[in-house]
């Protein structure tokens, strides 16, 4: 809707129109006193948690005339604190204005042509959400939510007063297997996934490294599997990898290969959380038939198989977040083998105000 400055008639007695001029007027959008090339944003309100905190007028300024083409921004607020600011649009011959920042609450759009000196009325849409705004300003309401597949530095939302975090660690490798004879087969244990844990932090997390651990790379032919790497949030919050499956040896009658214990639990995690699954065992069976471990599963999915009578290469990656690579297997006269990688890990921020 296009904008006016808002006003009480001085006939007014009871002042009914006084109390709703408090909601109907807040942070209203309008011209200037004279005009100019900025906007005055009314008075208004919010509630954080139990804070309410009040604003005089603004001026939001930052506003220029486009050379080309016309362009369109747009004015937002943040709900944390009431303060109002410009977004840059695009100029365009089909103008869009831009985005609505994560955890801001949309004032209005404005729009420019090139040459312009002054902003009028007829030139701000008002776009005001009431209830958009009482939502965000709610302490405790989800604003936001950033994931992170590899590592990085954890840059809050604005508004964030508090984060829920959880991290995966990298999935171990799964077991190689030997090189038979024969008379022989061989099949290798697979890797455990990677730990998960679950943390809230209300202070301390602006800033922090992000670690995203890896998923233990595929071992040499017939080697046990590698670890995977530990996932973290700083020093706050530690997901370590899991472990890597045993190595299958040739042999020429029926055999189990131990796969490995589950990953070591996570440090930090004060909501919960517990080490990755194990990994399977392997079963060397006949010169015909074999199968690689199962890799362990993760918090986030199940984990893959193992290999099958020397199929799939040198056993199956993990196609889940965080899970254990499958053993490798040989059935009679096969080459050794490595086994499947784990998957790598993952750290998810939960952002709320």
């Amino acid at each position: 809707m296009t904008v006016s400055t808002f006003g009480i008639p001085s006939s007014i007695v009871d002042g009914d129109l006084a109390v709703l001029a408090r909601i109907a007027a807040a942070y209203a959008p309008h011209e200037t006193d004279p005009a100019s090339l900025a906007i005055a944003v009314d008075a208004g309100h919010v509630m954080v948690g139990t804070t309410l905190i009040e604003n005089d007028e603004q001026l939001v300024s930052g506003f220029s005339a486009p050379t080309t083409n016309t362009r369109i921004d747009r004015v937002v607020l943040n709900p944390q604190t009431g303060v109002a600011s410009r977004i840059a649009g695009t100029e365009s011959a089909t103008p869009v204005p831009p985005a609505i920042p994560a955890g801001s609450v949309p004032v209005a759009q404005v729009k420019l042509r090139p040459a312009q000196v002054k902003i009028l009325n007829e030139d701000i849409t008002d776009e005001r959400d009431f209830f958009g705004q009482a939502a965000s300003s709610v302490s405790g309401s989800l604003i936001n939510v950033q994931r992170f597949s590899v590592s990085g530095v954890y840059t809050p939302t604005p508004g964030t007063t508090s984060v829920i975090v959880e991290a995966f660690g990298g999935g171990g490798g799964g077991g190689g297997c030997a090189v038979t004879g024969s008379n022989q087969s061989s099949a290798g244990g697979g890797g455990a996934a990677g730990s998960y844990g679950r943390a809230r932090f209300t202070s301390g997390f602006a800033g922090v490294t992000v670690t995203v651990g890896l998923g233990a790379f595929a071992t040499s032919a017939g080697a046990a599997g590698a670890d995977g790497q530990a996932s973290s949030f700083g020093n706050l919050l530690v997901a370590p990898g899991g472990l890597g499956g045993t190595a299958g040896v040739a042999t020429s009658s029926p055999a189990a290969t131990w796969g490995t214990n589950g990953g070591l639990p996570p440090t930090g995690a004060n909501l919960g959380g517990g080490g990755g699954g194990a990994g399977g065992i392997g079963l060397a069976l006949s010169p015909s038939s074999s199968v690689g471990g199962r890799g362990g599963d993760s918090a986030l999915n199940g984990a893959s198989a193992g290999s099958i009578n020397g199929g799939a290469g040198g056993g199956n990656p993990n196609g889940s977040g965080s899970g254990g690579g499958g053993g490798a297997s040989n059935i009679a006269n096969m080459a050794a083998r490595a086994g499947g990688p784990g998957n790598g890990g993952l750290v998810i921020v939960w952002e709320y105000s």
